[in-house]
């Protein structure tokens, strides 16, 4: 099985399949269809003993949301009474957002805007020595530095392995190994 595990919406999206039991020379044809928030159903291409399945873009994009699909692989022949179907595969597919118009502002995750957070209030308070203010009978406490630099540990370790798994999930190494060469 040659199809994607993952897209984005707004993506065209190609694979060819080879059924050599379910040949188009021999009559038959294979439709794919995307089933989840939405439906899509499209027939592949015939070529040289094997579908080429498209998704097109404008399909992608108006006809699916982002979320969980289950994609199935079907091929059929005849018509009618004499129609004969039989399906060849089953998966899940993630469709990811559409980058064009999804993101329209901050697109840094929770754990990255709460480390910028906490590294403002830091850079800020590194002038201010106070702690604890009262003005006019009402009182004022901020996080010790001390608690603060606790938290900036966590959300710096939590921000390196979200980025760590990031990278795996691409296929890339994860970056946090320091390699050493000795002469």
């Amino acid at each position: 099985m040659n199809e994607p595990n993952t897209f984005r919406a707004g993506d065209t999206v190609k694979w060819s399949e080879d059924y050599g039991d379910y040949r188009p020379s021999d009559g038959w044809s294979m439709k794919c269809t995307l089933s989840g928030a939405l439906t899509l159903t499209v027939t592949a291409a015939s070529g040289a003993g094997q579908y080429d399945v498209t998704l097109t873009a404008v399909q992608t994009e108006t006809l699916l949301t982002e979320g969980l699909y289950t994609l199935a692989q079907f091929v059929e022949r005849g018509s009618g009474d004499d129609l004969e179907r039989i399906t060849l595969s089953t998966t899940t597919v993630t469709v990811l957002k559409n980058l064009s118009t999804a993101f329209k502002g901050d697109t840094r995750t929770h754990l990255q805007k709460t480390l910028a957070s906490i590294e403002a209030v830091i850079e800020k308070r590194a002038t201010q020595a106070d702690e604890e203010l009262s003005i006019a009978g009402r009182s004022l406490k901020r996080t010790p530095l001390a608690e603060l630099a606790k938290l900036h540990t966590k959300y710096k370790f939590w921000v390196e392995e979200e980025q760590q798994r990031e990278r795996i999930a691409k296929g890339l190494p994860a970056g946090n190994k320091i390699l050493v060469h000795f002469r």
